[in-house]
């Protein structure tokens, strides 16, 4: 039987790949930006994570799974999704860890936007090797320092605050 939810989540990432050779890693990522915001509009107000003091944490990615099966499929992380976190990286909104890190994000975003509040993505470890990436301006807006957020990825994946 056909397992409908897994390759929707591998022609998004396919279709990524895809997006990044035909238009580049800046048009694409403004692609994943749009969708996902269209998402959260559907989705609507709302805050995700479980709360620990004035931050919020997500203890395992909800996207984890499908991206792990996809890169064993692959056989390896695809350049492409390289060029599209480093295109990421030059945006001081969020950490991205991931490519789902962009697409999660917006949708975040847009649901805290609805329910009136900011959102501040800190950290993320959500990839293979657990390699934490910071958002140095949003840790220095919640009054934190790397260590305090070491602390917390220590036992989550994700660490984001909400203002």
């Amino acid at each position: 039987m056909v397992d409908v939810r897994k390759i929707v989540s591998e022609a998004f990432l396919m279709a990524i790949i895809e997006g990044v050779r035909k238009d580049g890693p800046e048009k694409t990522f403004e692609w994943i930006e749009h969708v996902a915001d269209n998402l959260g509009e559907k989705e609507g107000p709302g805050l995700e994570g479980d709360p620990k003091g004035s931050l919020n944490c997500l203890h395992i990615c909800p996207f984890a799974n499908a991206l792990q099966e996809f890169l064993i499929k692959y056989g390896e992380t695809p350049p492409e999704f390289m060029a599209l976190l480093d295109s990421a990286d030059r945006d001081d909104t969020f950490a991205a860890s991931n490519v789902f890190c962009i697409f999660h994000h917006t949708i975040r975003t847009k649901r805290a936007e609805l329910a009136g509040r900011k959102v501040y993505h800190l950290a993320s470890s959500a990839n293979a090797e657990r390699k934490t990436a910071y958002n140095e301006k949003a840790i220095e807006a919640a009054n934190m320092t790397k260590a305090d957020i070491d602390e917390l990825m220590e036992k989550t994946v994700c660490v984001f605050k909400y203002e």
